[in-house]
């Protein structure tokens, strides 16, 4: 488990989306580091995101 502003490009993390149960292994591309969340774009295959988090967000790296 990593805090979201500590997250780096090229790390893996693993994403509850949709569905409940629906996991995902996302591959962190960009990091925006702002004042109060953390903007992370990823891509899980061909699918590209883009999520926002709070600093202190806890995430699981895989």
């Amino acid at each position: 488990m990593v805090k979201a502003k500590d997250l780096n490009v090229g790390q893996v993390i693993r994403l509850e989306c949709g569905d409940a149960g629906n996991w995902g292994n996302f591959e962190v591309d960009k990091i925006t580091v702002l004042e109060d969340s953390v903007d992370v774009l990823c891509h899980y295959g061909v699918v590209h995101m883009e999520f926002s988090w709070e600093l202190d967000k806890m995430l699981e790296v895989v």
